[in-house]
């Protein structure tokens, strides 16, 4: 597992692990919208992805 930051649109930014290589994390998590919202829906594009950890 690696773990990974994502930023969004708006500027928030989420760490998350993920099974898989970067390049897949990439592939699923870049330039696509995703519901960050805890309470209300917030749904933004991922517009960055880093990795933070092997």
């Amino acid at each position: 597992m690696i773990a990974v930051k994502c930023t969004y649109e708006n500027g928030d930014t989420i760490i998350t692990g993920i099974n898989g290589t970067f390049e897949e994390a990439k592939e699923y998590f870049l330039n696509k919208i995703f519901n960050i919202g805890s309470v209300e829906d917030n749904l933004q594009k991922c517009v960055k992805v880093e990795q933070i950890k092997n």
